[in-house]
């Protein structure tokens, strides 16, 4: 009986938490069907640290194991590993609002790779673990990270210059989860929770480099969009033409034949229209300086 009390334990999480999380229940019956089969293999798996040096290696050896079923056993280990992440913020006395809030980003990519592959599971743990490690943290709207300044080569001398902040210094990165209205109002709310969820800690300023702050954005979005006003809260240091990062979040996925595209949204219109037309959309790097 006593071997039995994690295995127990772990699944009545696995139902708890999913559910917090919003896991569609086709989902949670796989992982809680695999759990009850594997759970030894799974155990294995949410044990092992998961750090940017060893997520490639990881998913490279258990694909080789498992095939395609092995990002199944992945997601139902970070499930698992997120139990300990809760008694971490418990410690350090974070509310479960904001635990689940920002574990909810799994469900998100667990169901972009469901989408993209048609099997339920998750491939991107270099992004995840930041969540498992307590590096990342979703306040309202935005996630916030603890990070070290840097400037991408689409900066120029002059605004490298007038950044005025030295390279390593700590900031805070700002990411946009997907799946929501990004309204200016809300964004505000979440910069004053940073503010004050990160008190205790030093920083220069908050930075983004996103396909929303492109600066060319406005040739084909119109001045009152959200995503313009969003962008409008940053100082833009520069922009970059790779467009991979706007076709991957507007589109889903890049095609050979960009009249291919959907035009399902009125946002997939105008960034078609704007590529047929010979347009490149990219991505830009801005900041918000800290006023201290």
């Amino acid at each position: 009986m006593k071997n039995k009390e994690p295995k127990t334990k772990n699944l009545l999480w696995l139902g708890e938490f999913s559910r917090r999380i919003d896991l569609p229940q086709e989902c949670l019956r796989e992982i809680t069907g695999l759990y009850k089969k594997e759970s030894r293999h799974i155990d294995r798996l949410s044990a092992k640290k998961l750090t940017a040096a060893t997520c490639g290696k990881l998913l490279f050896t258990e694909r080789l194991l498992k095939g395609d079923r092995a990002y199944t056993y992945l997601l139902s280990a970070v499930l698992i590993k997120a139990r300990e992440t809760h008694k971490i913020y418990r410690e350090k006395g974070i509310s479960d609002e904001i635990f689940y809030d920002t574990m909810k980003d799994i469900t998100v990519w667990s169901e972009n790779f469901r989408q993209e592959r048609g099997i339920t599971g998750i491939d991107n743990l270099m992004w995840i673990q930041n969540h498992l490690n307590c590096k990342i943290f979703r306040l309202g709207r935005l996630q916030f990270q603890p990070f070290s300044f840097y400037l991408p080569p689409c900066v120029s001398k002059e605004k490298r210059k007038s950044a005025g902040i030295k390279l390593g210094e700590r900031v805070l990165n700002v990411h946009i989860p997907q799946g929501e209205k990004l309204l200016k109002e809300e964004c505000e709310k979440s910069f004053a929770m940073a503010e004050e969820f990160f008190r205790d800690i030093s920083y220069k300023a908050f930075i983004c480099d996103s396909w929303l702050l492109c600066e060319r954005n406005r040739d084909f979005m119109s001045e009152d969009s959200n995503i313009i006003r969003f962008a409008e809260m940053f100082e833009i240091l520069g922009s970059t033409d790779n467009s991979a990062q706007t076709v991957e979040r507007v589109f889903g996925k890049k095609e050979s034949d960009p009249r291919h595209y959907p035009e399902t949204t009125s946002l997939q219109r105008q960034c078609k229209n704007y590529i047929l037309s010979g347009g490149n959309p990219g991505t830009g790097f801005g900041i918000i300086r800290i006023k201290k």
